[in-house]
């Protein structure tokens, strides 16, 4: 067993299979081969099955393995990292109760005027969990959640620069206008004024409920750490 958990070595072994699976299966050229065999329904299982497997695997790797401390990690490091965990939130939860190009097909998005959340980042839900890794690999002094946690931010912020990629080649002229009016980076499209309106109105569009639900789930993330991960959000 120790072969494929309880070691750094499998943690290691385990998080590059999930993220390199993730970066290939949807390459044009292999899932165009997947698809012809499969389907498209099928390859979409597969693929789905064997993220939820490959990631099992990760975190079965990632609790099995030693703890090797790295560093003492300072408690303004620790501040921050609870800082950087609220618009982690934030995103995450806008990203998944608002339409933005990632969660629909591009080309029913196109024609619409950004709205809410796109206007902030094309990719909410990316950058939310982009900024969730980073946060924990602030946080952490470990060997182990270095390996996981760097991983996971790794493929949120390759995944978006992909899914742009891989739209800029199939998207023709509908990628090109949503691309002109909104940006990966967030706030970018914003600052540039090519969003269509300013901060004020975006805050708006959001809507107070999501901001506020963010803030509840973030609070309740705090709360409920101890029995999440073991240990509390914050350690002095």
């Amino acid at each position: 067993m120790t072969a494929v958990t309880g070691s750094l070595a499998a943690l290691a072994v385990a998080a590059f299979i999930f993220v390199s699976s993730h970066l290939a299966l949807p390459v044009p050229a292999v899932r165009r081969r997947l698809t012809a065999v499969l389907g498209e329904n099928g390859y979409l299982a597969f693929y789905s099955v064997l993220s939820l497997v490959l990631f099992a695997w990760m975190v079965a790797a990632y609790a099995a393995a030693p703890e090797t401390p790295l560093w003492t990690t300072p408690t303004a490091l620790r501040h921050l990292a609870l800082s950087v965990m609220l618009p982690a939130v934030l995103l995450f939860v806008c990203g998944y109760t608002q339409r933005n190009p990632t969660a629909v097909v591009l080309d029913r998005f196109a024609g619409e005027q950004p709205y809410g959340i796109t206007r902030v980042s094309r990719h909410p839900v990316m950058w939310g969990v982009g900024l969730w890794a980073i946060a924990h690999i602030i946080a952490n002094d470990d060997a182990t959640s270095l390996i996981l946690f760097l991983a996971i931010g790794f493929l949120a912020f390759a995944g978006a620069g992909l899914i742009d990629r891989r739209r800029a080649e199939t998207g023709g002229e509908a990628w090109r206008r949503l691309k002109d009016r909104t940006s990966n980076l967030p706030f970018a499209a914003l600052a540039q004024g090519r969003a269509g309106a300013g901060l004020a109105r975006t805050v708006a569009e959001i809507g107070a409920w999501r901001l506020l639900l963010g803030a509840t789930l973030y609070a309740a993330f705090i709360f409920a750490h101890p029995w999440i991960a073991g240990v509390p959000a914050f350690r002095p």
